[in-house]
């Protein structure tokens, strides 16, 4: 926060107007949300590019659209409300951002973002359910402190994804925290996944760059030195943790996903909710480790196989566990769950031979008798799915694309929104009247899809291939043409992407609704 100072002044008795930012000013309460998130550094990727890619799970009625903030100058006296009371001074001058974000607005925290230095928000999980109790007691939220909205307040402000964090984390420290979460910023060179421990506490490591990161809806980060070169954390940290008797510093080191979570894996029911989707994830990046689904401690950064590849990560935000007895639209699918399991195990190292030294993960297993089917990565509540990727080399409006799929990922091709188009085609975007946004297309189809998924299976999502290949191929050809136009016209470079995106919006919607009408 570069005005820090005066802000604090300004909140001490500086009577000025107050001038309530339209955009920012509602800000629907948070709900407990069911995510999954998948982060990929620049040399763990086949095109040298960052790689965030996230599945935005709802109830999966919330419409989803996509839209454009100019860079914008502010009234001295403006500031951002929300509507638990806190205000925080808006910056004279805010960046361009493109969001994909549902109809209840980006301040809940449910959206995708990016702005015009190709600094993005990745999206968010929930690790609300996951908080320990201890925690919970010790550090309780506070009713006035930052909500998840926050990301993109500093978003709006952000050169770098470095700063970007240094600058939530001031925001976190000044104000205290209303909601436990986790998500990720980057830019073209750096990824940093962020969680919420509490009210006051947290944490952000840096994800090697020739790693992969996978999210679900438990805490992750493990091992960690708040004070090292790749970690930003809340001031005594580990100095609360002890005197909380949430860390025992003679007998262990420290963990903050220990220290601030591990709630879900003590409830039966929970115990498999998000290690059965990091699972998958990790035995299709990195399949020659064969990993048993029942494991539910998992190193913090993956090295995967090969390279990973936009086609990599869509297949995976699509996986419902096809091929394994997981496979919860199967009636003769059988459920495991483990019969006994440790609590005061390590679950985080750096690699799976260390896990297993470590916690000697018992084997022994029986069935569910509830009955409870698998929730997979793919999911009929996603009301948005998205991969950002950030590229170095790139002018602004070419660095960074969202690609984005409105309604589950199964029935939705994800399209490329270049950052440098002049507006987001219609349908897709915020202006379009509701019954006529894209997303109700999509939805339907995911009605459709969903009323017999078994029967539908072999259409999806193979039927959006040949589409979605086609997007991935001709990127190279959009990005070459784009090049040439930019080094004369930037103004002509960002009609040609309007047009370009345009074509394979309209074309998309167009291969829904000739599903739909089958």
């Amino acid at each position: 926060m570069s005005k820090l100072n005066s802000f604090l002044f300004f909140l001490t008795g500086l009577a000025l107007t107050i001038l309530v930012t339209p955009s920012l000013a509602t800000m629907p309460k948070e709900q407990d949300k069911g995510c999954f998130m998948i982060l990929a550094g620049k040399n763990a990727t086949k095109d040298k590019s960052v790689l965030m890619a996230h599945n935005n799970d709802l109830t999966g009625k919330e419409t989803s659209f996509l839209k454009k903030i100019p860079r914008m100058e502010h009234d001295s006296g403006e500031v951002i409300k929300f509507n638990n009371g806190l205000t925080i001074q808006q910056e004279l001058i805010t960046y361009e951002w493109m969001v994909l974000q549902t109809e209840k607005g980006f301040m809940e925290g449910d959206a995708v973002a990016v702005n015009e230095y190709g600094v993005a928000i990745g999206g968010g999980v929930s690790l609300a359910k996951d908080r320990n109790i201890k925690a919970r007691k010790a550090d309780p939220l506070k009713d006035k402190g930052v909500t998840g909205g926050i990301r993109y307040v500093a978003l709006q402000r952000a050169r770098t994804a470095r700063q970007c964090v240094r600058m939530l984390g001031e925001f976190f420290n000044y104000y205290g925290i209303s909601y436990p979460n986790g998500f990720a910023v980057a830019d073209e060179n750096e990824i940093w996944y962020i969680e919420i421990g509490g009210g006051t506490h947290w944490a952000a490591v840096k994800i090697p760059s020739d790693a992969c990161w996978i999210q679900a809806n438990s805490y992750r980060i493990g091992f960690i030195n708040p004070d090292g070169n790749d970690v930003m954390a809340s001031p005594g940290l580990k100095e609360f943790a002890k005197r909380n008797k949430l860390w025992d510093p003679d007998n262990q080191l420290f963990n903050f996903a220990d220290t601030f979570g591990g709630r879900k894996r003590k409830l039966a029911k929970r115990k498999f909710s998000d290690s059965r989707r990091i699972w998958r994830a990790h035995s299709l990046l990195v399949p020659s480790e064969e990993l048993s689904p029942e494991r539910k401690k998992f190193p913090t950064f993956i090295r995967p196989d090969k390279k990973v590849t936009l086609e990599k990560l869509m297949s995976i935000l699509r996986d419902e566990y096809r091929g394994t007895k997981f496979y919860p639209y199967s009636a003769d699918t059988t459920f495991l769950t483990e019969t006994t399991y440790r609590t005061d195990t390590i679950y985080q190292a750096d690699t799976i031979a260390q896990i297993d030294s470590i916690t000697k993960i018992d084997t022994s297993y029986q069935i569910d008798s509830s009955g409870r089917k698998e929730r997979p990565i793919a999911s009929q509540n996603s009301v948005h799915t998205s991969i950002v990727q950030i590229r170095g080399g790139f002018p602004s409006g070419l660095k960074s694309v969202l690609w984005a799929g409105l309604g589950s990922p199964v029935t939705t091709p994800y399209i490329p929104f270049y950052f440098g188009i002049e507006k987001v085609p219609e349908p897709y975007g915020e202006k379009t009247p509701k019954e006529k946004k894209a997303f109700h297309s999509y939805n339907k189809l995911s009605e459709i899809y969903y009323s017999d998924p078994s029967a539908y299976s072999k259409k999806f999502p193979d039927t959006l291939n040949n589409f979605q290949q086609r997007c991935i191929n001709e990127q190279k050809i959009v990005d070459k043409q784009a090049y040439r136009i930019f080094r004369s016209s930037r103004k002509m470079t960002s009609h040609f992407l309007t047009v370009t995106v345009d074509g394979f919006c309209s074309e998309a919607l167009d291969l829904v609704e000739e599903n739909i009408n089958e």
